[in-house]
């Protein structure tokens, strides 16, 4: 070419032809003409070639002497630059596979008038130079930047070249002015984080990861891995306080409509992209795996339930490194499990196991607990008893805890593990909880046992007292039936006992349990536990508690 403009620093290969094409009075699609025609090759706007991570060497040969550049310059406007040969992905300093198009700095387009390949990074969302968030959508178009194959040159460097209608030469493109798209300002931590990634990844500067010394390759690839790990805890429900949160969220559900795997690209919404960045680049600068542990453990509040445990789930939903493992052991460390806290913590004392009863109150349940658990208030009351049990022990199990309120060994090891994976706060809260409610079963309490004993002993006495009652008080339903339900009223009601675990329950399915709530709903609102159990009621029919 008889002109040969400088390349600007950084300058990306199709924003680089644009201006030698002005340069020398000709078109875009006339100087990619004359390339194709050169070099035997058509030229295409694509992922991988012109400025992508494989450009054709016929291209880049002819595109040298056209410029009067070495080849190397060339592929130096290209993200081949970042690969010396190898594929995008972890290992590489393009971790994330770039995708089709390039990010746009309105700032940058209107006072530089050129495309750096830095803007095609997937790790970066945000311009270091005027701490802008980039834009990859057009506002007007609703289509990416850039993703035009053909032709593979835009006709403007300031315009959105996205096609309208039409076809060839006469196509008629988006139009939207470039330097006019909204300013979004970035916050210090997304500039910043932009800033480390641009550093590693454009210049090869190495880091530290938790302290120690990491490579730029080693230091991106934990950086993938921590950030797929948050997008996925992000897209499970945690990181509620986050309010870009929801966004990714929103993000992985379109994905599993079309397949789209989270690992294979960043969240799309820019602001999102580039606080996630910022959230790992900042747990990554933390000096010890523990402290990023304690922030990531902030985060993921609630780890979804995996058959092998919390700690498979974690390395199922990112990539492993050495960082990786040792990151998620120290996240789900014994001393950060439920158990380990619950055994630990300063104990208020004066709670004796005869005063804990097999399934806590239902108001108590529901003041304390209900928002807390996932479960059905059935199985939440028993979990609450077995840690009050289980606080009462120096050292023990779950199992434990259980033989000493009279749970079975088999319920007593299965409800932690059903409640477990569905906490809806953060584990030291909810040990909390449980310290909290100690002093109600301490301050003259019931002997539970006890009236565990003087149920079980009403029901060998049903002659006694069960038709004088019911026929007092009009209870409503058959004899066989109602004296079933009186009797799981009286266990679960004033003792407090285990749901559906004694022998007159044995068999309800869900219909029946159902039928049941609905006789307690109907009873009579004078009647209570007492018109059966007051001392003076049991004197009444003969009957001497045990």
């Amino acid at each position: 070419m008889p002109v040969r403009p400088h390349v600007q620093p950084s300058e990306a290969l199709d924003s680089y032809l644009v201006r030698l094409a002005r340069t020398n009075g000709l078109t875009p699609r006339a100087l990619s003409q004359e390339i194709t025609a050169r070099a035997g090759a058509p030229v295409i706007n694509g992922r991988a070639v012109l400025a992508g991570y494989t450009p054709m060497s016929a291209i880049v040969t002819t595109i040298a002497d056209m410029g009067g550049l070495a080849s190397g310059h060339v592929i130096d406007m290209t993200l081949a630059r970042y690969l010396h040969g190898d594929a995008p992905g972890p290992g590489t300093r393009l971790p994330w596979t770039p995708r089709h198009g390039t990010a746009i700095c309105p700032q940058c387009v209107g006072t530089h008038g050129f495309w750096p390949i830095t803007w095609r990074l997937p790790q970066l969302a945000v311009c270091i130079e005027h701490r802008l968030v980039l834009h990859t959508m057009c506002p007007r178009c609703g289509k990416p930047f850039r993703t035009r194959r053909t032709p593979p040159l835009p006709n403007s460097l300031l315009e959105c070249d996205s096609p309208i209608s039409g076809s060839g030469t006469f196509v008629e493109t988006c139009g939207q002015r470039l330097d006019a798209l909204m300013r979004i300002d970035a916050n210090p931590a997304q500039a910043d984080a932009a800033a480390i990634l641009l550093a590693v990844t454009h210049d090869g500067h190495d880091m530290q990861v938790a302290g120690k010394a990491s490579s730029a390759v080693d230091y991106l690839s934990d950086h993938y891995a921590l950030v797929l790990l948050l997008t996925h805890l992000a897209a499970s429900g945690n990181g509620e306080e986050y309010y870009w949160a929801k966004t990714i969220r929103d993000d992985a559900l379109a994905r599993n409509a079309s397949k789209q795997q989270l690992s294979r690209s960043l969240p799309l919404d820019m602001v999102a992209r580039a606080e996630i960045l910022a959230l790992a680049t900042e747990m990554l600068t933390r000096t010890t795996v523990a402290e990023v542990a304690h922030h990531l453990r902030l985060f993921a509040r609630i780890i979804p339930s995996a058959p092998a445990g919390p700690r498979a789930w974690l390395l199922g939903h990112t990539r492993r490194t050495p960082f990786m493992d040792e990151l998620t052991r120290a996240v789900v460390a014994p001393e950060r499990s439920f158990s380990y806290q619950l055994d630990h913590s300063p104990s208020t004392g004066g709670v004796g196991a005869r005063h804990i009863p097999q399934a806590i109150s239902a108001p108590v349940y529901e003041q304390y607990f209900a928002d807390a658990l996932g479960v059905t208030a059935d199985t939440g009351r028993v979990f609450v008893s077995l840690c009050l049990a289980r606080r009462t022990l120096a050292s023990g199990t779950w199992v434990s805890a259980g033989e000493l309120i009279g749970i079975p060994p088999r319920v007593a090891r299965q409800t932690p593990m059903n409640v477990s994976p569905r906490l809806k706060v953060p584990i030291t809260e909810l040990v909390g909880r449980v310290i909290a409610v100690e002093p109600l079963f301490a301050q003259s309490p019931p002997d539970y046992r006890q009236r565990e004993q003087l149920v079980l002993q009403l029901v060998e006495l049903r002659e006694l007292w069960f038709d004088p009652w019911r026929h007092q008080h009009r209870i409503p339903g058959a004899a066989d039936n109602t004296f079933a339900n009186t009797c799981e009223w009286l266990w679960s009601t004033y003792a407090l006992g285990l749901p559906y675990s004694q022998r007159w329950a044995h068999g309800w399915n869900n219909e029946r349990r159902y039928r049941y709530r609905q006789w307690c709903d109907r009873l009579p609102s004078r009647v209570s536990t007492a018109t059966v159990l007051s001392r003076r009621r049991l004197a009444t029919w003969g009957i001497t508690p045990r």
